[in-house]
């Protein structure tokens, strides 16, 4: 599981910030979903994007952020919002299952 956060850039209205992360959502899905992406989980405050992305194993993760598409997902990111946090989470993602439900 990876968790990510943006903020939006210096000079992004929430308007602005709110319709590119939509798009940006819609491009992960796209991007990832043959690559092996399993779970997508948005929070949005409307400045601040915070993600969690479900892979089956570390190694498909780091595969897929290697492959063309994640470049372009990045460039995207990196278009209207800063990173604040990229990094792997604990191997136990059980509560997932429960926003499912």
């Amino acid at each position: 599981m990876l968790g990510l956060s943006g903020k939006e850039s210096a000079g992004t209205s929430e308007e602005c910030f709110n319709d590119r992360l939509s798009d940006h959502i819609e491009l992960v899905k796209e991007s990832f979903k043959s690559h092996g992406l399993e779970g997508y989980l948005v929070l949005n405050t409307g400045s601040v994007e915070i993600a969690y992305q479900k892979w089956p194993s570390r190694e498909i993760a780091t595969k897929a952020f290697q492959a063309l598409e994640a470049k372009l997902v990045i460039d995207d990111s990196a278009s209207f919002m800063n990173t604040v946090l990229f990094r792997e989470l604990g191997s136990d993602t059980s509560w997932l299952n429960s926003l499912a439900q």
